[in-house]
């Protein structure tokens, strides 16, 4: 567990991105094709940093899923641009967060009132995975597990569009998301 800014634990083997991935405009849009279309590049003698090229009808979403399916770990943080927060749309504003602290691992060591949340996207958790932590009904936090790997949610922001600066200079903040990578890769 992080329990400073000071401290550093190294994790292999997880990816976190957009929703906007499974639609080209991600940040996370080269990883996804370089990774579905190296070997075939290779063996055509194609240079593999341009072979993201090569195909533009890769099912992103059938490649996220094999990746967890076969133990891979993958995250979407959410924020001002995804989930239907697209230009600051999903309109959840002023939020106050409050948890049943080491009620899971993920909240392990955090305080039961959080910073503010200046927005969120409305989420549905799927049957079967975890929410540790939600506002009124909805899902702030989904956990889940597929295959040999495992998922989160984060409906908020990670970054001062919607995490407000308080949630992101907080204390706990690197605690949060170190338990998260914890859980995801234990």
């Amino acid at each position: 567990m992080i329990t400073s800014r000071e401290e550093s634990i190294r994790y292999d083997n997880v990816a976190v991105g957009e929703v906007w991935m499974a639609a080209g405009q991600s940040n996370m849009e080269f990883f996804m094709r370089y990774d579905a279309d190296l070997e075939e590049a290779e063996a055509n003698g194609d240079d593999p940093q341009t072979c993201h090229q090569c195909k533009k009808d890769i099912d992103k979403l059938q490649l996220i899923k094999k990746y967890v399916e076969e133990g891979g770990n993958f995250g979407m943080i959410g924020g001002y641009m995804t989930f239907q927060g697209f230009e600051g749309k999903g309109k959840y504003h002023g939020i106050e967060i409050e948890i049943e602290p080491d009620s899971h691992a993920v909240l392990k060591g955090l305080p039961k009132q959080w910073p503010p949340i200046l927005g969120y996207n409305k989420l549905t958790a799927k049957e079967g995975t975890v929410v540790p932590v939600q506002y009124e009904e909805d899902p702030m936090i989904v956990l889940g597990e597929y295959g040999k790997g495992k998922t989160f949610a984060f409906a908020t922001d990670c970054s001062p569009h919607w995490a407000s600066p308080e949630f992101c200079d907080w204390e706990y903040y690197p605690v949060l998301w170190g338990n998260i990578l914890a859980w995801m890769c234990e």
